[in-house]
């Protein structure tokens, strides 16, 4: 196969949050200030500590304070100045988006090698704008891409992709991710199951589910017979 082409995904400043709070049971509303945080610098990939993040209110305000607004419906998409304007956004619909990516992560997930090209952009979930830098029809809805620039180079042409919002960052990790590496802890009981692959035969998130399951499995084969001994041993003395 000849690659006519190379793709870069460039770095994602995302805008964080002046201030948030829970304004209402269901609803986070705040003030953009004018800090920005690198979401592709994170100790853990960006895409791995959205999709464990956990549903209840006070985790989504912690989320979007560290990481800022996913803009889902590109309202400040491409802006710079930010700065003092106002946000909100429901709780549910948090957790709507959330569950429709994950849905993506566990489909890519199941069919095994290569990109995330030819399955993600299926349900790509593009923000919808009428600002669009780049725009195309959908359903009578202006849906806005992803910003493309091309460079000619000795090696071929380069496109470096820029996401436009947080939201849209999440998805083009997903879609930049070798399939075979998105997987789910197989402890059933792990706090944060969903992660990134560093070895073909990586079944568990980390060595403390590996070691839990390990043992538990030990203990389900072996443990009626080690008791069974144990009480003989002290039956003896």
């Amino acid at each position: 196969m000849k690659y006519l082409a190379t793709i870069q995904l460039q770095k994602c400043l995302a805008p964080l949050p002046q201030s948030i709070c829970l304004a209402e049971p269901n609803v986070i509303s705040g003030v953009m200030g004018s800090k920005r945080r690198d979401l592709s610098a994170l100790r853990e990939p960006f895409h791995r500590e959205y999709a464990n993040c956990t549903l209840d209110r006070k985790a989504i305000l912690m989320f979007t304070r560290q990481y800022g607004l996913l803009d889902w419906e590109g309202q400040f998409a491409g802006r710079t100045d930010l700065a003092g304007l106002k946000f909100t956004f429901h709780v549910e619909e948090w957790r709507e988006h959330r569950a429709n990516f994950l849905s993506a992560w566990a489909t890519t997930s199941r069919n095994q090698k290569g990109l995330n090209w030819s399955i993600v952009p299926d349900t790509f979930p593009m923000p919808s704008t009428r600002s669009a830098w780049m725009v195309f029809d959908h359903n009578s809805l202006i849906v806005k891409g992803p910003k493309t620039l091309w460079t000619l180079t000795e090696k071929g042409p380069v496109a470096r992709v820029y996401a436009q919002t947080s939201w849209e960052y999440l998805w083009m990790l997903l879609c930049f991710e070798q399939r075979e590496k998105l997987r789910s802890c197989e402890n059933p009981k792990c706090a944060a199951p969903y992660f990134i692959a560093r070895r073909k035969d990586q079944r568990f998130c980390g060595e403390d589910c590996a070691h839990l399951i390990a043992a538990s499995r030990w203990w389900t084969q072996h443990g009626k017979e080690w008791r069974r001994r144990r009480a003989s041993r002290k039956a003896k003395r």
